[in-house]
């Protein structure tokens, strides 16, 4: 009933306000608290609306075996150290990749093993406080919940001691996001950071940043749950292909207008939003009506089995959010998301 009602309360907010109806990723600090669901938002993309549909959710499974690499980012001064996760597996879309060296390549050059180093540089100018750690384009863009900010006036200008992170990678847009959390230093935040990188800088930030007056927030319980999940690489009997994690994805956006769409739920399947929504178990609860999603941008992490869709939470002027999906062997398993309230709590 609970879980019920936020969404309940929280369509009608949005009726309001938008017209509309790790390898598995391990780090230091610990959190806490949790409690139970609702329905949230994405984020509107800076960096381009892809188109989301591709029928079919079984999809192909896809080759390339490899180990899954973590990398490291020392981070100086009080800020502190942070492991990361990020996949440096070799596996790559719906068919098969090599073995060996820094992974797959896409036709424009891209490795996993440079988006990962690209999303850690990110995450160290974010422990530092200073945006000269990042291996920055001369002509980088920096968006921050879809407002244009100058790089250095933004979430970087305070060095803040990133808790846990995690790096997802898409080599065939030479792409990526990153799931930051932030619980100490005084004001705790959850990020979610996307990049787009040329020539191994990042040319394009579009980052979310939730923090106490946005939905469902709770840094520490996010915290608590996203770390003990398993994000590690799929083995390749797992992995499905790219259309099939976007139609997944999709299905579950098409949910919130269309209850007859069939959802590939996974049996358990857990979702979390913003920290304090959390469902245990099962992820086919409490979802609204007459809600819908637009500005999709997917990024798509294929040997991790995940697809991210950014998104507006309510229509083309609805609330910037994020919405994560682990779809291991077709079925999802976790639904993480992120938004960005324009009222404390979306108004609930």
């Amino acid at each position: 009933m609970r879980q019920a009602l936020w969404f309940v309360v929280f369509s009608c907010s949005l009726s309001c306000a938008c017209g509309g109806s790790d390898s598995s990723g391990n780090s230091s600090h610990g959190g806490s608290s949790g409690a139970s669901a609702a329905g949230a938002p994405s984020s509107a993309g800076a960096l381009g609306n892809a188109g989301g549909a591709a029928s079919g959710v079984a999809g192909a499974s896809s080759g390339g075996n490899g180990t899954a690499g973590v990398a490291a980012v020392a981070g100086g001064g009080t800020a502190g150290s942070v492991s990361s996760s990020a996949g440096l597996g070799n596996a790559s879309g719906a068919s098969s990749a090599g073995a060996g060296g820094a992974g797959p390549v896409n036709p424009g050059g891209c490795t996993r093993e440079a988006l990962n180093a690209a999303a850690e540089s990110y995450v160290a100018a974010v422990v530092a406080g200073d945006p000269t750690k990042m291996t920055l384009a001369t002509s980088a863009t920096n968006v921050e919940n879809t407002k244009t900010v100058a790089v250095a006036a933004g979430i970087l200008k305070t060095a803040l001691p990133v808790a846990f992170h995690r790096n997802l990678l898409d080599i065939e847009q030479c792409e990526s996001f990153s799931e930051i959390i932030i619980t100490e230093g005084g004001h705790p935040y959850v990020l979610g950071a996307h990049l787009k990188v040329s020539s191994g800088s990042i040319s394009a930030i579009d980052v979310l940043v939730t923090d106490q007056d946005d939905w469902l927030f709770d840094a520490a319980a996010y915290l608590k749950y996203s770390k003990a999940e398993d994000w590690s690489l799929l083995p390749t009997d797992q992995q499905i292909s790219r259309d099939a994690l976007i139609a997944a994805a999709n299905a579950y956006f098409d949910l919130f207008s269309d209850k007859t769409v069939r959802v590939p739920w996974g049996d358990p399947c857990t979702r979390l939003e913003g920290g304090k929504g959390y469902t245990g178990t099962t992820c086919d609860v409490g979802v609204p009506s007459g809600i819908t999603f637009a500005n999709k941008h997917f990024v798509v992490d294929i040997p991790m089995g995940t697809s991210v869709g950014i998104v507006r939470f309510g229509g083309a002027n609805g609330l910037p959010d994020s919405h994560m999906f682990r779809v291991p062997g077709g079925k999802i398993r976790y639904v993480h998301t992120l938004t960005v309230c324009t009222t404390p709590n979306c108004g609930m």
